[in-house]
């Protein structure tokens, strides 16, 4: 990337977490056929996609606002990791029968316990849960974590994130998400069937 790309993300993002309404046009204008094109990779029905576009746009704008993004630099990646995790979300709610597949060269060998969680109830259930998280944060580097297998290098750079700050909000998220999980399966609980009557 160029030196003066990276200058005119830098602005671009100041500019919308000033409020600047034409940093945000000039975001939609410099993302645009690129946002579409990695829609489409995932999700091929136009009228889904539209919808997903508009969605990814809305997102990144709240995001930036906020300030979420440490490196302005990293805007490329992190547009296209947004872009992607939306299709991939719609995905999954749309054909829940469909098994998430591991990105070839990437271990699926993690003893976290809620990996195993994660993997033992993934479906439509834990993007529910995932949707319940209040913060932002918390749903994107679970999802990206645990759902898409991320390694932590790859969540860095397309979050803006040092290593300190993502095993920060990893450990925050991980509680919040244990909560819901535990309150959900309280208030649902599975039947044993152990338990069951004889006929």
């Amino acid at each position: 990337m160029s030196g003066n790309n990276e200058g005119r993300f830098v602005e671009m993002v100041a500019g919308i977490a000033a409020g600047n309404h034409a940093c945000e046009a000039e975001l939609v204008a410099e993302f645009d056929r690129a946002v579409q094109l990695w829609i489409r990779h995932v999700v091929k029905d136009p009228d889904n996609a539209a919808d997903i576009y508009q969605t990814v746009f809305t997102l990144a704008i709240g995001k930036l606002r906020k300030g979420e993004l440490q490196d302005a630099k990293a805007l490329p990646g992190w547009m296209r990791s947004l872009a992607r995790n939306q299709a991939l979300m719609w995905t999954q709610r749309a054909h829940p029968e469909r098994e998430q597949t591991v990105p070839e060269g990437i271990s699926c060998h993690q003893p976290d316990p809620l990996y195993q969680m994660l993997r033992a109830e993934q479906g439509r259930h834990v993007l529910a849960l995932l949707e319940e998280l209040r913060h932002p944060r918390d749903k994107d580097v679970l999802y990206r974590s645990y759902y898409l297998n991320q390694d932590k290098a790859t969540i860095c750079s397309e979050m803006g994130l040092d290593r300190g700050q993502l095993n920060r909000i990893l450990s925050r998220a991980r509680e919040r998400y244990k909560e819901l999980f535990q309150s959900s399966h309280r208030a649902n609980p599975t039947p044993n069937p152990t338990k069951t009557k004889k006929s």
